[in-house]
């Protein structure tokens, strides 16, 4: 893409064009092969979620989006493209000079709103991808999607949420907003540190991974057809370090975000220090800890589906809308939910609605949420 500056030649008061030109910016777009990865499993747990990528400009959201297309495409969701002015799929004489994923359908040429509208009419997506929305026509689209059931994908300029939130005329239920690194305090001789079974990192391959082993000492697994991951322990969580400052911020009326992706695992020396450990803490259960230590009487676990089910994917699927911590125990024995996924929400939902009476722990998708929270859906287990 090549702008101009010089003196603008003006008919009925609209630019026609630029006369002795003074300047020229040249943008240059550029693929980065693997920028994604770090982001993607994040992305894919529990099933694709609509994503907006904020940045400030030239901060290289472009390159991240075009590289979850990709890696949705390769994992075989459908995704329509629209690129109005061929940015993102580098398209030329039609055809994408970027690779976009085998699944990828590209617009280009339309005003993004109009086209994105074509793209749900017509080529039947599960995510649909923009980049920069910023036009009324682009936020209208983005809500067809959701009304239509498909996934958003987008980026937009801002440099946060409450900058964002601002342009759209609404800082001020966010203005108080604030986000806390949490460490999460664990026992050390938990017996997960002694069956590590939670990968993290990028795939190696097998002399990558016997390197590390050596090396580093990590503990690594090999998936077949993948590679070599490393796996660290999944501990229970056992105290969260800044509950206190929690605390506070709650009762000063600011919305706090904690123990974001279960938090900081940390270990305690007899002197009294902390150190980090290597290990990853389930989310849900930790989500629990927190609700409990602020005396919360409602826990909300928002996932991919609008219920719990029985012989989840199957003919015989049946949705839950009550259950009592007896009944979720009785379904964990006969091993109803997958562990991983449904499993450790429905055991931090039955944990939350047994450490006290009158605690209700709900379990819905995150689209969902509003009306769960009014009682037209989701999952409730309580006493």
């Amino acid at each position: 893409r090549v702008g101009v500056c010089g003196v603008a030649a003006v008919q009925s008061g609209t630019v026609c064009g630029i006369r002795r030109l003074t300047s020229v910016c040249i943008r240059v777009p550029r693929a980065v092969p693997g920028c994604a990865g770090p982001v993607l499993p994040a992305l894919l747990e529990g099933g694709f979620a609509d994503t907006l990528i904020l940045s400030p400009p030239g901060a290289g959201k472009t390159t991240l989006l075009r590289e979850i297309v990709r890696g949705l495409s390769e994992r075989g969701l459908r995704v329509a493209l629209a690129d109005e002015r061929g940015e993102v799929a580098g398209v030329c004489n039609g055809a994408p000079q970027f690779d976009v994923g085998p699944c990828t359908d590209v617009l280009t040429g339309a005003p993004k709103g109009e086209g994105a509208m074509l793209l749900l009419r017509a080529m039947s997506p599960q995510v649909l991808a923009m980049d920069e929305i910023t036009a009324e026509a682009d936020l209208a689209a983005a809500s067809a999607a959701a009304n239509c059931g498909v996934r958003l994908l987008a980026t937009a300029h801002a440099g946060g949420l409450e900058e964002l939130c601002r342009r759209r005329g609404k800082g001020q239920p966010h203005e108080d907003v604030v986000t806390m690194v949490t460490q999460i305090e664990v026992e050390p001789d938990d017996p997960a540190f002694q069956h590590p079974t939670k990968p993290i990192g990028h795939y190696m391959t097998e002399e990558q991974a016997r390197f590390a082993e050596r090396e580093y000492g990590y503990v690594m697994q090999g998936f077949p057809g993948k590679g070599w991951r490393r796996v660290v322990a999944s501990p229970k969580p056992g105290k969260i370090v800044e509950i206190n400052a929690i605390r506070t911020l709650v009762d000063a009326g600011q919305v706090v975000i904690a123990c974001g992706g279960g938090g900081i695992p940390v270990t305690r020396s007899d002197l009294g220090h902390l150190k980090g450990a290597s290990a990853v803490i389930d989310k849900d259960f930790c989500s629990c800890l927190l609700a409990r230590e602020l005396d919360a009487q409602v826990l909300i676990i928002l996932t991919a589906v609008e219920k719990v089910a029985l012989h989840y994917g199957t003919p015989q699927e049946t949705w839950l809308d009550e259950l009592t911590p007896e009944q979720a125990e009785e379904y964990i024995a006969q091993g109803h939910f997958a562990p991983g996924s449904m499993l450790p929400k429905v055991e931090a939902a039955v944990a939350f609605a047994q450490s006290a009476p009158g605690r209700t722990a709900l379990i819905t998708q995150l689209e969902k949420a509003r009306e769960g929270i009014l009682g037209l859906t989701g999952t409730r287990i309580h006493s």
